[in-house]
């Protein structure tokens, strides 16, 4: 099978024997040279993270909690009136579950008046997210605030929720990573997280002792057990902040939640890095103020037998797992996606903006607006090229399509897996009698700017990031026969090139990463980015490995279009040389 792969096709679009219109930047034309260094600036812009739902689209569930509010409200109203119309009324201020109850309806007017104040981005902010993720499991699915009012008060509100969709503990779990995403991508202080203060994002609410230690399972779950010390200490420090502020943020009491819950998952932590002395000293102190407290007990016997056998040293060995397929790539993916590019000047200064014509009727009235970002391997922006009514027309066929992400399984397993190295929803977009019209539009930009034939290339891949959302570092050309046969119909061959479209601009976040070319690129409404997946000889070009920055602010809407090896000879020439 003939085994085509990429040649440097943007560089023939800058070589006037192919009948090229381009502008290149000159010293002279001072306004073009503006106009380029504006362009590059505006993927520098740092930060980038968000949070996506596990089953449901959190719009819709901050619905539902708006519609409860008002019932919970009158139902509260209808408690304080019952009690004052009998004979002996009591202080409903004494009381525990009014209190708490009032407690939550004061939350939920914090963030509704916050909603009100910036827009419906609000519910893209992922510390909100976070606290309504967990309201919505807890206090409504689980019913603790039902079980304080008293069952004869408020029967519409239970009417309500007997009758409402709620979240699950599994979208805890994802809200809790997305928060720690953010901590460890763009290496925020755990006292700003503490505050509720993000850079770039309005200040929300700070988080409690129940939040902190939520997320700090995250890396305790992973075996990161020096972030699980961290965020285990704010935990146990914010508990007993609020036991002096008499304030009740979890479903136990402030001593015995940290008693059952923090101290040990502190103590393993400490002990799983490696560090029993520290482990021993601890869990003696616990000890001194806590003398009943089993897990400290055992872990004091433990690390003692470890220090008399002379073993301790030999344990404190712990580096933090990457969990990345590239983990040397993980340093830069985490500077690109805080700084933006990372090009020296001395190759910067060699990079193009241009119009491209190619030859091409569709672009001789609209040419294409091209950025060079990568001259080798050739990674370029094309800018503006869908329409705003395109755009429309994308979002409103993808959108229906869209499921929890999967990936690729491993060999032998090749159905899709869910997996938290992607999360984000996913659609395909097939064309059919409906779509047809849009597709070919989408797809005759990518021919004739490429002259890659379409007929040998994937369906469009629809895919939306939320709060959190992201892409670890990955490849997108198979890596076996066994994927290429799979995932195409037979013959179609390996995945030579990426076009992927932005159908939206996004705050603050969501950048496409290239770790070992040092690039970002930064979402922008209708255009796109296209790079190599092959080398010229066919082999897979790792040089090309990329990632999607987690969204810090907003969402993000792609389709991404794969285009295979296959009957591309034309537009892209093979090669015999190894090292091409």
């Amino acid at each position: 099978m003939f085994n085509a792969s990429l040649v440097l096709t943007h560089d023939l679009l800058l070589n006037r024997k192919m009948q090229t219109l381009s502008l290149y930047v000159r010293k002279m034309d001072q306004k073009f040279i503006i106009v380029c260094i504006l362009l590059v600036a505006s993927f520098t812009y740092p930060y980038q993270c968000a949070y996506q739902a596990a089953s449901m689209d959190l719009v819709e569930i901050a619905k539902t909690e708006a519609n409860l509010k008002p019932l919970l409200e009158a139902a509260i109203k209808e408690w304080e009136r019952t009690e004052a119309a009998k004979d002996e009324p009591e202080d409903l201020d004494d009381k525990m579950e009014y209190r708490d109850a009032k407690k939550f309806l004061e939350e939920l007017d914090k963030h509704e008046l916050f909603t009100s104040e910036t827009g419906d981005e609000s519910g893209t902010n992922p510390i909100l997210c976070f606290k309504l993720v967990k309201r919505m499991t807890y206090f409504w699915n689980d019913q603790q605030i039902l079980n304080k009012i008293p069952k004869h008060i408020g029967n519409k509100l239970r009417a309500a929720v007997a009758n409402s969709t709620f979240l699950t503990t599994t979208d805890v779990t994802v809200a809790s990573e997305s928060l720690h995403r953010l901590f460890e991508v763009y290496e925020l202080s755990i006292e700003d997280l503490i505050d509720g203060n993000i850079p770039g994002l309005p200040h929300t609410f700070s988080l409690t002792s129940w939040d902190l230690y939520s997320v700090g399972m995250v890396p305790y779950h992973h075996s990161n057990y020096i972030h699980a010390e961290w965020f285990s200490e704010a935990a146990i420090m914010k508990s007993i902040e609020e036991d002096d502020n008499n304030d009740k943020t979890s479903p136990e009491t402030g001593e015995t939640f940290r008693l059952q819950y923090i101290y040990p998952t502190l103590l393993h932590s400490i002990y799983s890095q490696g560090d029993v002395r520290r482990a021993l000293q601890r869990s003696q102190e616990l000890l001194e103020k806590y003398p009943d407290m089993e897990y400290a007990a055992n872990m004091e016997k433990d690390s003692l037998k470890l220090i008399r056998r002379k073993e301790a040293d030999r344990m404190a060995n712990y580096s933090i797992s990457t969990h990345s397929e590239y983990p040397e790539a993980v340093p830069m993916f985490r500077k690109l996606c805080q700084k933006g590019s990372q090009l020296p000047l001395t190759e910067t200064r060699k990079l193009r903006c241009h119009l491209s014509v190619n030859n091409k009727p569709r672009f001789m009235f609209k040419p294409a607006r091209v950025e060079i970002v990568k001259r080798n391997p050739v990674v370029v922006v094309v800018h503006n090229i869908l329409s705003d009514d395109q755009v429309a027309r994308l979002l409103q066929f993808g959108v229906p399509t869209l499921k929890q992400a999967m990936i690729t399984g491993d060999q032998g397993n090749a159905n899709p897996v869910h997996t938290q190295t992607r999360t984000g929803n996913v659609g395909w977009l097939f064309k059919n009698e409906t779509t047809e019209a849009i597709i070919d539009e989408v797809n005759g930009y990518i021919h004739d700017y490429t002259d890659f034939i379409m007929e040998h290339t994937e369906a469009y891949q629809f895919v939306n990031y939320g709060a959190g959302g992201h892409y670890s570092i990955h490849h997108d050309a198979f890596y076996g026969d066994w994927q290429v046969k799979t995932h195409a119909p037979e013959g179609f061959g390996n995945r030579l090139a990426t076009f992927l479209y932005y159908l939206n601009d996004v705050k603050i976040g969501g950048s496409t990463v290239f770790p070992r070319l040092n690039i970002a690129v930064k979402p922008e409404k209708g255009s796109a980015v296209f790079w190599p997946n092959l080398k010229k000889n066919g082999e897979i070009d790792y040089r090309t490995i990329h990632a999607g920055c987690p969204v810090l602010w907003g969402k993000k809407f792609v389709i991404n279009k794969w285009i295979r090896a296959w009957g591309q000879a034309l537009a892209a020439p093979c090669t015999l040389e190894a090292s091409e």
